[in-house]
């Protein structure tokens, strides 16, 4: 019994004396986006007669130049999600990175219902083993960047 606590307390000291450093890997490259027409509804809330149905809500990936492709990134009910706040139920669409582009940059195209069809960019660098985005982009228009707050936006329709 001596010879294992000997041996079990010689292994935590040995353990435990390492100079490597723990590096956490982190893959930020989740953004989303509200979709509202311009009196404020919340064109992805079933609830509402105006909304966009679900199924006919798409993102496509983009091909290595950065142009839409027929592929299916995802749709629908794997994209749209809903959170409540205090009492109401806001629906929204969560962007999770997209198809790979540039050694820096994810690129999706959202087709909506009406017949929309518009580009989600997202520049990411590496730090490490970490993944983290610092630029979003709608339609080529920056939306946000490394150091702002809120990483949910609205687009009005």
């Amino acid at each position: 019994m001596k010879k294992m606590i000997l041996f079990m307390s010689l292994l935590l000291i040995i353990a435990c004396s390492s100079d490597e450093k723990f590096s956490p890997t982190v893959v930020d490259t989740n953004y989303s986006i509200m979709l509202k027409d311009i009196k404020g509804n919340n064109l992805l809330d079933p609830t509402y007669d105006g909304s966009f149905s679900h199924q006919k809500i798409v993102l496509y990936e983009a091909d290595a130049n950065g142009k839409n492709t027929a592929v299916i990134y995802r749709k629908g009910s794997e994209i749209i999600r809903s959170v409540s706040i205090e009492g109401k139920t806001e629906y929204y669409i969560e962007i999770q990175g997209g198809s790979y582009i540039a050694p820096d940059r994810y690129i999706v195209y959202l087709s909506l219902p009406n017949g929309d069809l518009d580009k989600l960019e997202m520049k990411f660098k590496k730090k490490g083993h970490s993944t983290l985005k610092y630029e979003v982009y709608y339609n080529s228009k920056l939306i946000w960047r490394e150091g702002d707050i809120d990483l949910g936006f609205v687009i009005i329709k």
